[in-house]
């Protein structure tokens, strides 16, 4: 079950354009109430664009269980040391919520806080070095000034790197030549129905199991070889919801065991 969005438009499907001018023009107290408990707020976008976020026990559920699947795609098992970049606070994704799946993995969270200015960076790098994590999760949009930043000298042995992507990247990164690196993956993320969104598998990415994608035409929103994705799924107390994802992408035929439907992300190159 996706985030509650608070102020729910009629049309189908949802635009995240829709939510925020809705958010912006009608009052917390007139939202609407889930039957639950709301637990946590989030928050994705900035200024004009923020749009508030909030989950109950059962939405952080499936949060958790779809960060599962893709930290264990990568190996990522009890036990091990799991650190990651990613902000705090409300934002979504960020450190609390990856926190929670690395806790029900049974892994060790090591969050090394945002690494935007130097002396956080250096900071990171420091714990880095002492705690020798097995496994990174790291934003993709600061990646290039945190490998900048690296020691000379500090040999980066891991056995899986995951790159979280708040937006769709024109080249899928790699880490530098001399990381050591067995797996990695990249995660595509769509806070407004779910953080861990899809991943990637060979030169495509598959939409995480508790969603369905197609790709469509923007205008007519029938099925088409390119255009963008439909999202869908079942809400236990709205019913049939859809979200209008405006990515340029084209449908795949998948070349692995999974058989799942897959998409690419048009004019991206690159990867692991």
């Amino acid at each position: 079950m996706p985030a509650f969005w608070g102020a729910v438009p009629s049309e189908r499907p949802v635009r995240r354009e829709a939510l925020v001018r809705l958010q912006r023009t009608l009052p917390p107290d007139t939202w609407r109430r889930p039957s639950a408990p709301l637990v946590r707020a989030g928050a994705s976008g900035r200024a004009e664009q923020l749009l508030v976020l909030a989950w109950t026990a059962e939405m952080l559920a499936t949060e958790r269980a779809a960060g599962v699947r893709v930290l264990r795609r990568v190996g990522i098992t009890a036990g091990q040391r799991v650190a990651n970049n990613l902000p705090g606070a409300l934002v979504t994704p960020g450190s609390l919520l990856l926190g929670d799946v690395v806790e029900e993995l049974g892994a060790l969270d090591v969050p090394l806080g945002e690494t935007k200015a130097d002396g956080a960076i250096d900071n990171a790098w420091a714990l880095i070095e002492r705690v020798q994590p097995h496994a990174l999760v790291l934003e993709a949009a600061t990646a290039e000034r945190f490998f900048a930043a690296a020691p000379i000298k500090y040999v980066v042995q891991l056995r899986a790197l995951v790159w979280l992507h708040r937006e769709p990247p024109k080249q899928l990164p790699s880490p530098p030549p001399s990381w050591k690196v067995e797996q990695q993956l990249h995660c595509l993320a769509v806070p407004e129905v779910l953080s861990f969104f899809a991943y990637s598998c060979n030169d495509h990415f598959h939409c995480d199991e508790s969603i369905s994608a197609l790709v469509v035409d923007e205008r007519s929103l029938l099925p088409a070889p390119v255009g963008a994705l439909l999202v869908e799924w079942v809400d236990a107390e709205l019913g049939p919801l859809s979200f209008f994802v405006p990515w340029a992408v084209e449908a795949s035929s998948p070349r692995c065991s999974e058989g799942r439907p897959a998409f690419r992300l048009v004019g991206s190159s690159g990867g692991p």
